[in-house]
């Protein structure tokens, strides 16, 4: 089985450990960021990855998860899992994401969109 590559952006530590675990439990290999500017940072030095799961709002630097998405699909053409807790968000909906999660989501809402990104990698 091939080992696809995560990028977990997730500003909220416990969180980003907890959806870390899940991941890494079902195989995949996670690059874990707290900050969108470090997970620019990595994208700029040509990291590439097969999907990024991001949360929109970084609550230090506000709404930057499209400049990370955008970053990322300059390297190549990856899966887009989108956190927000932003529904009014009219852009988060039109964007080309792949799978979106609500915020506040409870574990079977998580558990269940990692069953749809399985489905998307078509693993």
């Amino acid at each position: 089985m091939i080992m696809l590559k995560v990028m977990l952006l997730e500003d909220d530590t416990d969180l980003c450990d907890l959806i870390k675990g899940m991941l890494v439990s079902r195989g995949y290999s996670v690059f874990a960021f707290n900050s969108h500017k470090d997970a620019l940072q990595c994208l700029e030095s040509g990291q590439k990855f097969d999907i990024i799961f991001i949360d929109l709002v970084d609550e230090q630097e506000g709404v930057v998860g499209h400049k990370v998405i955008n970053a990322a699909r300059n390297l190549c053409e990856p899966i887009t899992f989108v956190m927000s807790g932003s529904v009014d968000d009219y852009e988060i909906r039109n964007e080309d994401i792949d799978i979106f999660l609500e915020k506040p989501f409870s574990l079977r809402d998580l558990e269940n969109s990692l069953s749809q990104l399985k489905d998307v990698c078509h693993l």
